[in-house]
């Protein structure tokens, strides 16, 4: 699943870069409410340093991905709970405009764990990986 509710507000794939996740910008770097990250599995965690106060971390539950947690940086605000279950598509935080961690515009960064790993990647570790599964999902 594409991880915006809208991927007509998402740049080009072309201009999209890796480091610990994806780094995905919005067309005139839009943000908010208009700019709808979406997800499916738990929330585990609200929040990640260096990502921003309510970054949602959610464990996947289903499909390919299935026991990763998948980390959505730079939003703000979330739209769901710790322990809450998302079903596939349901909105869980919209881009961040400002305090949404350490970023010099809107976008979304989106990473995922190793199969049985942290949490959290380190720089490269999945991000490749997790381009693959995105450029799948892109319409």
């Amino acid at each position: 699943m594409f991880p915006f509710q809208n991927p007509s507000l998402v740049v080009p794939a072309g201009e999209w870069t890796l480091d610990m996740g994806v780094d995905i910008g919005t067309v005139g770097n839009a943000c908010g409410a208009g700019v709808v990250e979406v997800a499916i599995g738990t929330v585990t965690q609200l929040g990640v340093a260096g990502f921003g106060p309510a970054a949602p971390v959610v464990l996947v539950d289903s499909g390919p991905l299935a026991g990763r947690h998948v980390y959505y940086g730079h939003a703000l605000p979330a739209l769901v709970s710790v322990g809450e279950h998302v079903s596939a598509g349901r909105p869980i935080a919209d881009v961040g405009c400002d305090d949404g961690g350490e970023s010099l515009a809107p976008h979304l960064e989106i990473g995922m764990s190793a199969l049985g790993g942290p949490e959290f990647p380190s720089y490269y570790e999945t991000s490749g990986a997790m381009l693959q599964l995105l450029l799948a999902a892109y319409p």
